[in-house]
């Protein structure tokens, strides 16, 4: 089987220097081509001179380049390629095995950066852009990559398409080297695209944006910064807009609804937030009812017409909170379905499905009042205690008030108190999810405490519940480091570096490839391994976008250099 190979290059001389003569020594059957985005004096001189097809175009992006191959190409399969690139032997053939299955449609490689440290691809799913096989037959019916995706996203479009058209997407076993991988945060201008492209993205997984049989319910109190930012996520979707209002409320919370509500309430605070919210949404004529706070809003919601037709009582939507990490509540449910509880309130339903593309960003520093946080939080501090514990009197096994005590204390840093929750409430479900982020966080309470045995013991515990989380990785690596085993923590550190493929009802952290690459570099130095430190060093600082932080890790880098140069 011959493959035609598409290069698209934009100012990548030094790279194409190093990645061509690795095709030539390692690759068979195969033709090559290289499209040009109208790269620079230096890099056009090059190409002009390297003895391969070479077409010259302006820059119309990394689709429209592999659009532009695929159009002056005609064998079988394309197989698309970044120019950061290094094959070995055999890699070509690898890469095209799995197309023996006539499903197959797309093929991935795996891909290692130049440390030889293997980067998280899918087995099955989306196929990375960088080295990118697909037949030509199904790319032509597909009509190529959408080149409205200038840079990034292209080839995530594509292989959702594939997969909605019936066909497979593989990682194969070819194993490919890629010295320059984008991963956010990134360089300004890189952002710009990347933002671009995500919100271009996201439009398409949407649809055609049009009205649902769903209301938007609100209780809210002092909310004048957040609330028409929380209305304006989803007034193009919902078909009711009702406000129940505080009569505490002394800011303009009110003149603000009243510009976009359909129906406005006003209600008198009863220290029950199942009450507030049961008043709130009484007399709505939609079939699904979206629930938001005032300093929350939709970032996402694809293909909600599909979900609201699933048979269930509740959807279960993604929260993602001010520092990065998520949690599954399903803040989407069936019109009729009351609330229980007076703080930490949750629907009375057994039949819920997930709907974790519906992201909800939470988000209080600069949408809502100082003074109404400092309320909110002694309000919290006040009825948490109180009426958890009342219902602790009524019910010792009520699962819900040891779980949130746990996690209040845990946040006071009364840690010994938090364990203590955390224990009995392990004893009251069987839930994998809830048991795994129990286990996570007494693991962090103990590392608090500086007993590292139990905090290692306890995150070994949520691998029991859901295997191989790379928050698990990296939380043992912090336990490790804190213990000076070095060599352990590194191999933890490199192990989180993988994605989740298990249960993922709460998502504590968010990713930070830059800080898990500055404590392998802090691991290195502390064993005397000079040169692997600014190795490690160099790839934080390149993640970094902060100019402040990135120049101080550069320089603990170059530190490195300098102090193997004396030792030497």
């Amino acid at each position: 089987m011959t493959a035609d190979l598409i290069i698209v290059s934009h100012n990548s001389k030094t790279d194409l220097e190093k990645f061509l003569p690795s095709i030539k020594k390692n690759t068979e059957n195969y033709t090559l081509t290289i499209i040009d985005n109208g790269s620079n004096k230096e890099t056009i001189d090059y190409l002009k001179n390297c003895g391969e097809r070479v077409i010259f175009q302006e820059n119309k992006g990394y689709g429209g380049g592999c659009n532009a191959g695929a159009k002056i190409t005609k064998n079988e399969i394309i197989v698309f390629l970044n120019c950061d690139l290094f094959v070995g032997y055999n890699w070509l053939n690898n890469l095209l095995e799995p197309f023996k299955d006539e499903k197959v449609a797309i093929t991935g490689a795996r891909l290692f950066n130049n440390e030889g440290i293997e980067y998280p691809t899918l087995k099955t799913g989306r196929a990375v852009g960088c080295c990118f096989a697909v037949r030509r037959k199904i790319f032509e019916e597909m009509g190529g990559f959408d080149e409205n995706f200038f840079l990034f996203f292209e080839e995530t479009d594509f292989c959702d398409r594939v997969i909605t058209a019936g066909y497979k997407v593989i990682r194969s076993e070819a194993m490919i080297t890629h010295y320059h991988p984008h991963f956010p945060p990134f360089a300004p201008e890189l952002q710009k695209h990347w933002d671009k492209s995500e919100q271009y993205f996201n439009k398409k997984q949407e649809g055609p944006i049009k009205k649902q049989d769903i209301a938007l319910v609100m209780i809210v109190k002092n909310e004048e910064k957040g609330i028409e930012r929380a209305i304006l996520s989803c007034i193009e979707f919902v078909s009711e807009i009702v406000i129940a209002i505080d009569n505490a409320t002394t800011d303009k919370t009110e003149e603000i609804a009243k510009k976009y509500a359909t129906t406005i309430k006003h209600f008198d605070w009863q220290d029950d937030f199942s009450k507030a919210r049961n008043f709130a949404h009484e007399g709505v004529k939609s079939k699904w009812i979206l629930f938001l706070d005032g300093h929350e809003y939709v970032i996402r919601r694809p293909k909600l017409d599909k979900y609201l037709a699933l048979d269930c009582e509740g959807l279960l939507c993604t929260i993602e909170m001010e520092n990065g990490g998520q949690f599954r509540n399903p803040r989407i449910y069936r019109n009729g379905i009351d609330f229980q509880y007076k703080v930490h309130e949750a629907q009375k339903m057994t039949n819920v499905m997930l709907y974790i593309e519906f992201l909800i960003k939470h988000e209080r520093i600069g949408f809502q009042d100082e003074a109404a946080i400092r309320e909110r939080n002694a309000q919290r501090d006040d009825q948490t205690v109180r009426i958890l514990n009342e219902q602790l009197k009524e019910d010792p096994k009520n699962f819900r008030s040891l779980y949130h005590l746990g996690l209040y204390y845990m946040g006071r840093g009364k840690f010994k108190e938090a364990i203590k929750y955390f224990n009995q409430s392990l004893k009251r479900t069987k839930i994998k999810g809830d048991r795994w982020f129990i286990f996570f966080n007494r693991a962090h309470c103990y590392l608090a405490m500086n007993k590292c045995f139990r905090a290692f013991w306890s995150a070994s515990r949520a691998d029991d519940e859901t295997l191989n989380r790379w928050e698990i990785n990296k939380l043992r690596g912090i336990i490790l480091y804190q213990k000076g085993k070095f060599y352990k923590a590194i191999e933890s550190f490199i192990e989180s570096f993988h994605d989740n493929e298990g249960d993922q009802t709460y998502k504590p952290w968010k990713r930070d490839e830059a800080g898990t690459w500055n404590l392998i570099g802090e691991c290195f130095f502390n064993l005397g391994f000079y040169d692997k430190a600014s190795i490690a060093f160099t790839r934080a600082a390149d993640l970094i976008t902060d100019k402040t932080n990135k120049t101080f890790t550069e320089k603990r880098a170059e530190l490195m250099r300098e102090i193997l140069k004396k030792a030497l």
